[in-house]
């Protein structure tokens, strides 16, 4: 009796059916997987909008800091070490500080904020912040640094002359402004944030998904690509911004919702969805 086999060209046939499927398949797994790791970066983001919205609650309709100084930290010298962030401040509304970080993001070198954590859940654990609290940026409007956006003025310090805090009234359209950015600090060639990557301001702005680096303004990209007055540098241009998801990033805003939006989105209007009072006028990038 003769065995039968595959003659080599039916199994170069099969080889080359496998590929094609392959190079079909892979890139729609990719996709998938991207996509999952948004849906996760998304509900983290709700849920960190959830934490913010309950702590306004219960502090007299009042945002919390970026950071407060003045709580004794854990093994942590000098005085200068011992802030406590605002994802520390809502700790005892989120419960879980894993929310704070994007599946996508592992850039954990630079990222740990365990120092200035009073109560050491942090020590040794290495969770990269992805989550960033807007401080004011730079603005058309304002021409430079723009009090009128951010959700609040930064630090308070024990002792010292405190910036003020803002009452979540005071915002024109809540569900409209942005109160945390999902950004990833990846070190090296970036805008590497405050406080390991906990507080965005002025240029930081650079650091939002979707942006195209280039050397100069690029109004042609994809949602404009014009940088504020103040951040024009070809250095800003150059910087990496976060990689998000197919251009998309997440946002918490301050009713307590997210948002997946893209660089076009938030650049839009002068930086529009960062605004405190929002203005009647459409300022052009």
């Amino acid at each position: 009796m003769q065995r039968k086999a595959f003659t080599l060209i039916e199994l170069l046939v099969v080889i080359a059916i496998i590929a094609i499927l392959a190079a079909i398949l892979f890139p729609v797994f990719a996709q998938a997987k991207l996509a999952a790791k948004k849906s996760v970066a998304l509900s983290n983001t709700k849920e960190i909008a959830i934490g913010l919205h309950l702590y306004i609650g219960d502090y007299d309709d009042m945002i919390p800091s970026a950071a407060y100084k003045g709580v004794p930290t854990v093994n942590r010298t000098p005085a200068s070490l011992q802030w406590c962030p605002a994802h520390v401040l809502m700790y005892p509304y989120t419960k879980n500080y894993q929310i704070w970080n994007a599946p996508g993001d592992t850039h954990m070198a630079n990222r740990n904020d365990e120092q200035y954590l009073p109560d050491g859940l942090l020590i040794g654990k290495f969770i990269p912040l992805s989550f960033e609290y807007m401080g004011p940026i730079n603005t058309v409007q304002a021409n430079g640094y723009d009090l009128n956006t951010g959700i609040g003025s930064g630090l308070l310090e024990v002792g010292a002359t405190p910036n003020p805090l803002r009452s979540a009234t005071s915002f024109d359209e809540p569900s409209n402004t942005v109160a945390f950015a999902e950004i990833w600090d990846l070190g090296g060639n970036s805008k590497v944030g405050q406080w390991g990557g906990s507080y965005a301001n002025g240029c930081d702005v650079v650091k939002l998904a979707g942006r195209t680096p280039t050397t100069t303004d690029n109004p042609t990209a994809t949602g404009g690509n014009v940088l504020p007055p103040g951040c024009t540098s070809a250095g800003y241009y150059a910087y990496k911004p976060t990689p998000g998801y197919g251009g998309l990033a997440n946002y918490a805003m301050i009713d307590g919702s997210a948002k997946a939006m893209t660089w076009g989105a938030v650049r839009a209007n002068d930086f529009y969805k960062f605004k405190v009072a929002k203005p009647s006028t459409v300022y052009v990038p």
